[in-house]
């Protein structure tokens, strides 16, 4: 939290350890409340009431949770991609009013980390994730029935640090580091 010339400092789930933060676990509601996704033994969803942090269990599969990005629609409701470490797959997990919908986005091979989500102009989510079988940028679009999955970048390298953003006509704007370049 940054005030007009000081930083203060909260623990939100202490004394957890966490790995893989990035930028793109944390967003702030329409009323500026942060939300932040986080994970790896399972993943969490820790938000700011207002007066409290207030801390949920989203996906109690284990191993679950590394590489979560989080995306916030136009309804308020969060949108989470993240890896399945023990299955090896890319997961999505959709905040419903009665709770989350938890779903397998793409499972063929070692898929989904260092993920990054965004949402198109429909609420419907794009994924963009490193593809260690096949050693390729991959990004799953989400047609409003079905994944559609597709190869962005196959250059042979490991890929890291991805971010994700649409550009004004819905195009999906990729930047990574190819840990081979």
């Amino acid at each position: 939290v940054v005030g007009d010339s000081d930083w203060a400092t909260q623990c939100v789930d202490c004394p957890k350890i966490i790995e893989e933060m990035g930028d793109r676990r944390l967003r702030l509601d329409a009323s500026g409340r942060p939300h932040v996704v986080y994970g790896g033994d399972y993943l969490y969803h820790a938000w700011q009431d207002g007066a409290t942090w207030r801390i949920e269990t989203v996906d109690s599969a284990p191993g679950v949770g590394l590489y979560a990005s989080l995306a916030v629609d136009s309804n308020g409701l969060l949108h989470i991609s993240y890896y399945d470490g023990t299955n090896r797959n890319l997961k999505y997990a959709r905040q419903l009013p009665a709770g989350w919908s938890i779903s397998t986005v793409d499972s063929s091979g070692d898929v989904g980390a260092s993920s990054a989500i965004a949402l198109d102009r429909d609420n419907r989510p794009i994924i963009a994730y490193y593809d260690d079988t096949q050693t390729a940028l991959k990004q799953a679009r989400w047609t409003g029935s079905t994944w559609e999955l597709r190869s962005v970048d196959a250059t042979g390298w490991v890929v890291r640090d991805i971010s994700l953003a649409l550009d004004s006509n819905g195009r999906s704007r990729i930047s990574y580091y190819d840990l081979g370049d």
